[in-house]
């Protein structure tokens, strides 16, 4: 019995011990790191959602969901952001911090929603009307990032 409740601590500190934070808000030598240097990094894609939103109201049935494991997006301290799709190098963009909740990639503005060691998350939003129709819906691209 006391085998098993000493095995029991055992699995338990190392549990607690291995389930850190991963913000790496510090760089050796305890210097906090900017916003800038957070996000400069080769990112790799996850997930893309597109939500649509009328009058503020999400339309559920329009969300879309996309894998873009297959993306890499390379934010580099110059100010150039290289993607490429499965290692193929695709495009250059300009991309600059606005302040530290926002960026700006080309001219479209990012909102930054969580910026961690290992975690990237950003979103856009743009108005979008239907001609037809004259209606007027939110469009929102909201990406996860990881390294």
């Amino acid at each position: 019995m006391k085998t098993n409740i000493l095995l029991l601590a055992l699995v338990s500190v190392f549990v607690f011990t291995a389930c850190g934070d991963d913000d790496d808000s510090t760089t050796p030598g305890n210097t906090q790191k900017t916003t800038k240097q957070k996000i400069t990094g080769n990112w790799n894609g996850f997930l893309s959602i597109i939500n649509y939103y009328e009058n503020g109201v999400k339309i559920d049935s329009l969300t879309e969901t996309y894998d873009i494991t297959d993306e890499d997006y390379d934010f580099n301290a110059d100010g150039n952001l290289y993607y490429s799709v499965a290692g193929t190098p695709q495009d250059t963009f300009s991309w600059s911090l606005i302040d530290n909740s926002s960026l700006l990639i080309d001219s479209t503005t990012f909102s930054i929603d969580r910026i961690k060691l290992l975690e990237f998350y950003i979103r856009t939003s743009q108005d979008v009307t239907d001609t037809a129709s004259g209606l007027t819906l939110t469009v929102e691209n909201y990406m996860e990032l990881t390294k």
